[in-house]
Parts: structure tokens; sequence; C-alpha cells
């Protein structure tokens, strides 16, 4: 048992941190067929620069907490697992349907996943949304 889950109190995610809650909250949305980056979890989650932080969640409580981690990829589209991890992370996505490029990538424009608030329907949900980006030079504004 975590420390942070004393005994006798329910719920997943008690005791965690709130940007872990909302990243958690942000995987289990995930549906099946899609993936999305790192750095997108984190930036729905209202930290654009927490995409390792993303990451070590991923590592850390993927099986506690029954997390989609095989459907986050890096901002290049590829899988950032090497090794057996790499080949089982891409055996669950080709078995959710995923499909991949001849270069190893995930075919982003019919895979990548955004949610209501980000993707433009009309359905917003509280919460946080994807940094602006300034067209002229690539950094937040």
């Amino acid at each position: 048992m975590n420390a942070k889950e004393p005994a006798g109190r329910a719920g997943p995610g008690h005791g965690l941190h709130p940007l872990s809650r909302t990243i958690i909250a942000i995987l289990r949305a995930i549906p099946a067929g899609r993936v999305v980056s790192y750095g997108l979890v984190a930036g729905l989650a209202g930290h654009p620069g927490a995409a390792r932080q993303v990451a070590r969640l991923l590592h850390a409580c993927s099986d506690r907490h029954d997390l989609p981690w095989h459907r986050v990829i890096n901002a290049r589209g590829g899988i950032s697992l090497p090794g057996a991890g790499g080949d089982l992370q891409r055996a669950l996505l080709e078995a959710e349907g995923v499909g991949f490029l001849a270069d190893g990538r995930i075919d982003l424009g019919r895979h990548l996943w955004l949610p209501p608030a980000v993707s433009g329907s009309p359905r917003l949900p509280a919460g946080p949304v994807l940094p602006r980006v300034s067209s002229r030079n690539g950094r937040n504004r």
C-alpha cells in the first residue's frame, strides 16, 4: 500500500498531488485506438513543461491505477520504450487498430486524441486547455 493512501480511505488517486490526479483523469479519458504525447497530456493538465512528470507517473502508477500507458507516445509519434517494453506497446496499440507509418511512427493524422475542449466540440468540459503557441516564433504566449 502507498504511504499516501492510508487504509480505510477509498478512491483511486486519494492522497496524490492535484496535478497527478489531473494527469490520471486525462490518461483514463484516452479512448482505445487513439494516442497522445507526454507533452500534450502535460499541457492538457495545465503544465506544458511537465512531460517528464507524465512519464514518471505512468511508470510508477500504471498498474496501481489501471492506466492506459500504451496510448502515450513521444512528440514525434514514436514509441519511446526500448526493447520488449516498446514491442509490447506497439502490439497493444496495433490490437486497438492504431496504424504505424513505414518509418515506425504512429499516423497521428488518424490516431491523435484531443479532448472535446481542444478539438472544437461544442461540449467544453471545465479544465485546462493546451497552451497557445505563437505562429511567428513557436514560443508560448
